[in-house]
């Protein structure tokens, strides 16, 4: 996979990963963690999953 490529898709993480985005609800949560799965996959890594803060 091109480094340009895998940049892009670090981008749209990154944003997905902001706060407003990833907490709104389960369903943006799933998102992430998915999209975030994916990347993980490409990096050959372990991935960080988003969780809900319930403070």
């Amino acid at each position: 996979m091109n480094n340009e490529l895998i940049e892009v898709l670090r981008d749209i993480v990154n944003i997905q990963g902001q706060k407003g985005n990833y907490d709104y609800d389960e369903y943006m949560r799933g998102m992430y963690n998915g999209m975030e799965l994916m990347l993980a996959i490409i990096e050959d890594r372990e991935p960080v999953y988003k969780t809900l803060d319930i403070n």
